[in-house]
């Protein structure tokens, strides 16, 4: 399946979730160990240098084991730049359901801040027992507003927390991606 596992220490394992829809990532749970790291992440993310390693270290500087790092991350020119300024996700709107709305800025904190059930499916990073206590729920099939919300919540009441990263590591390109007609029309002229 398309799940990416990267080997980082001789005793982690990052579990990379790139799958879509929903009813595939519901079946993460099924592949994952305990003790192994999970990320999910959007498209057209990059990585700082070492992001592997530093979103460990920064999972460690939570003092909880059932610590789910996440946000809507910032833009990709920030990708390598150590900055101290980091989105927080604090904002909902309710529609048919609960969902999220937009961040503020966090600057110079020192370790991720909890946020509790905002979580964001543009960067979630946890152990990956989270997957298996708390795994996609597989009738949200293609589902866009509400997974966050539903998720968010559901991870609370089981006993995670949900913290803002506390350094810029993970960026998404937002101009080239959003700014791209072709990205918007796919399908487009199919019946």
């Amino acid at each position: 399946g398309p799940i990416v596992c990267l080997p980082i220490l001789s005793w982690f394992q990052i579990n990379l979730i790139i799958m879509i829809p929903n009813n595939d990532k519901s079946h993460v749970s099924k592949r994952v160990g305990l003790n192994d790291f999970c990320m999910q992440i959007d498209s057209h993310m990059d990585f700082s240098d070492n992001y592997d390693t530093e979103l460990i270290f920064m999972h460690h500087r939570t003092q909880n084991d059932y610590a789910v790092l996440s946000t809507y991350v910032a833009a990709i020119d920030q990708n390598n730049q150590n900055i101290r300024v980091v989105p927080n996700l604090c904002m909902v709107t309710f529609t048919s359901t609960i969902r999220n709305w937009g961040t503020k800025e966090c600057r110079n904190i020192v370790r991720p801040k909890l946020t509790n059930a905002m979580w964001g499916a543009g960067l979630s990073f946890h152990r990956c027992h989270a997957e298996i206590n708390v795994p996609v729920d597989p009738y949200l099939d293609n589902v866009f507003d509400g997974e966050e919300g539903s998720r968010g919540i559901r991870f609370f009441t089981h006993g995670y927390d949900v913290y803002a990263p506390d350094v810029v590591l993970v960026t998404h390109d937002y101009k080239g991606h959003q700014g791209n007609p072709v990205v918007h029309t796919w399908g487009a002229g199919r019946r």
